[in-house]
């Protein structure tokens, strides 16, 4: 099934009259191709832009191009190098103070920090991503959304990851971005069977996750 967030991409690309905007728009793109798998197709969107832009470079097509190529690092070779990277675009898109870029990389090292069981600088960047992003970032708040999600249902605490789980959905359904919804689902389920396999190890029953 075709990407409704790459769709609208390419609607606003093909719309685009200002070069700049029209390079972050196909960053963005290169960001949904990372997170898909799709490193080649990214990595050529980052080498076309790199050369559009090599001998003039702009500071927001750059962060841009730089979250990319972190993400594309982070699927590819997931590991201490990936952070590295992430914090590039995050400290450029501080520099430029940039609403979209400075909580979309937060949610990102968010995500990172996470996945690295590193609970405090997790919890930093999640909050730095809820007080930047606006309302209609939806592609920010679906990511930091999933992070305090998973975050307290790995706690044990499903009661309170519901309602966060609830706004991965509303932010990835305003977005277009299915693979967010999935990636959702995915976390759940995976959430939800390794406590099954607690149960079944300790016998230890767990009536919050039956709804």
């Amino acid at each position: 099934m075709a990407s409704r967030l790459l769709a609208q991409l390419a609607a606003r690309i093909a719309a685009a009259r200002d070069p700049v905007e029209a390079a972050c728009l196909r960053a963005q793109r290169g960001i949904y191709l990372a997170r898909q798998g799709k490193y080649d197709e990214a990595e050529a969107i980052v080498k076309s832009i790199r050369d559009e832009f090599g001998t003039r470079p702009n500071a927001e097509v750059t962060a841009w191009i730089s979250l990319v190529e972190a993400l594309i690092h982070f699927y590819s070779q997931p590991g201490p190098k990936a952070l590295d990277r992430l914090r590039r675009p995050h400290a450029l898109s501080r520099a430029m103070n940039h609403p979209l870029l400075v909580p979309l990389c937060a949610a990102w090292l968010a995500h990172i920090e996470f996945n690295a069981n590193r609970m405090e600088p997790m919890l930093q960047y999640a909050v730095e991503a809820l007080r930047l992003a606006q309302s209609a970032h939806h592609a920010a708040l679906a990511r930091v959304s999933l992070v305090v999600a998973d975050a307290f249902h790995y706690a044990g605490r499903f009661d309170l990851a519901r309602p966060w789980y609830a706004a991965v959905r509303e932010h990835a359904l305003a977005d277009g971005d299915d693979a967010m919804i999935s990636a959702m689902l995915h976390n759940v389920a995976a959430f939800r069977a390794s406590k099954a396999r607690l149960r079944d190890s300790y016998g230890e029953a767990d009536m919050l996750e039956t709804a």
